[in-house]
């Protein structure tokens, strides 16, 4: 659970710019996944940012979860797995983009839209480490995410 927490700091740190100290506090112990981003600025354009690296950050360690988890399986297990995160995707994207909808037009639509992608996708998380515990450290998780940054 500690090293979970550390790969999300780490994780955020580098994508929203936050120092790692900083988000010690924002943590919670028994969350899976990324916990939220308490903004600095609480004007509408500094929280829909971040919302939006809250959802990249938590998509990111996600991604690295399945992909270590899928690496580790079976072929006929990895192709149930591939079939059900299409399945999750689905499900999430339109259960976000439907309870949002209604707000589609305000200028608060980024944070619930974003806001809810990264809540379900912690929940995916949390699902994902249930089938196989994740063996990636923060630091290898700072190399992967600096690769594809480079890219």
């Amino acid at each position: 659970m500690k090293n979970n927490r550390n790969l999300a700091l780490s994780l955020i740190s580098l994508l929203a710019g936050y120092n790692v100290a900083d988000l010690q506090a924002v943590a919670i112990d028994t969350q899976f996944g990324v916990a939220a981003l308490k903004c600095a600025e609480q004007n509408q354009q500094a929280l829909n940012r971040c919302a939006i690296n809250w959802a990249k950050t938590s998509e990111f360690l996600k991604n690295l979860i399945y992909q270590d988890l899928d690496d580790r399986l079976s072929s006929s297990i990895q192709i149930q797995l591939t079939a059900s995160e299409r399945t999750w995707q689905s499900y999430r994207d339109l259960h976000c983009q439907e309870s949002t909808e209604p707000f589609q037009s305000a200028s608060m639509y980024p944070l619930l839209y974003n806001n809810c992608l990264a809540s379900l996708t912690n929940d995916r998380i949390a699902d994902l480490q249930g089938v196989g515990e994740t063996t990636l450290s923060p630091t290898a998780t700072n190399d992967r995410l600096r690769s594809q940054i480079e890219r």
